[in-house]
């Protein structure tokens, strides 16, 4: 699906690559506007655009021979993929990584040194992938998790991530370096952060809630196809199917 992952790889050099990042050092909504890009729309992208079985094809045969398939064949490596990608396992590290990088010594950490920042955004990314591999199904792998515990699944996200975003909005004191700053945009720094939390809690909630219904309707569909259509027989040779 070249076109998803095209979109996936634009969001993310949109996010990392344009006057974006760089406001994201004056700015916390703008900071906040960068990581929902990378975590909740740039990785969700790339999954559905499949791009697991056109990259190992890809690969030099010598390295994919020599190198590739054994690494992946190989039980270690199995059973540490299997790990990483549990539901449970997936929860915690994309929920930690959210919470521990909002906690304002280490969010300082991220703006004060441009290797933190890379190692901030790694997190996400990886986070992001463990938590989404359970509600895209990433071909040629599948999601273990039914469509109607991946929509409970998706629920409980939204609201861990609702929490922080109300517990930053409603603080009395500007949590992060930017209260140094007098001002962005006309805006004082509290004004900023109280915008930045919304984003998280209300757009971030919103953006979950929109995948949630994706999977429901996806859900309707595949039901709807394994449902047999019985045409009902009336008089000589005349069919009715059922509306």
């Amino acid at each position: 699906r070249p076109l998803l992952l095209g979109l996936g790889l634009a969001v993310a050099a949109l996010a990392l690559l344009s006057p974006i990042d760089r406001l994201s050092d004056y700015s916390f909504s703008w900071h906040m506007v960068q990581h929902m890009l990378i975590a909740q729309v740039s990785v969700p992208l790339m999954l559905l655009g499949a791009p697991f079985l056109p990259v190992v094809r890809g690969l030099p045969a010598r390295f994919r021979q020599g190198l590739f398939v054994p690494f992946a064949r190989s039980e270690a490596v199995r059973r540490l993929f299997r790990a990483a990608t549990h539901p449970v396992v997936a929860f915690v590290c994309y929920v930690g990584a959210l919470w521990a990088w909002h906690y304002p010594p280490a969010y300082d950490l991220a703006l004060d040194h441009e290797g933190a920042h890379y190692f901030e955004h790694f997190c996400f990314v990886v986070t992001s992938l463990q938590m989404h591999w359970h509600i895209v199904n990433p071909y040629p792998f599948r999601s273990r998790l039914h469509y109607l515990v991946r929509m409970g699944y998706l629920f409980v996200v939204t609201v861990q991530n609702g929490a922080l975003g109300a517990l930053i909005t409603f603080s009395d004191a500007v949590l992060y370096e930017y209260g140094k700053l007098e001002s962005f945009w006309g805006l004082s720094m509290a004004d900023d952060q109280v915008l930045g939390g919304l984003l998280m809690w209300v757009g971030g909630g919103m953006m979950h809630l929109a995948a949630i219904l994706i999977v429901f309707i996806v859900y309707a569909v595949e039901e709807e196809r394994k449902e047999p259509h019985h045409p009902l027989y009336i008089g000589a040779g005349k069919a009715l199917r059922p509306a």
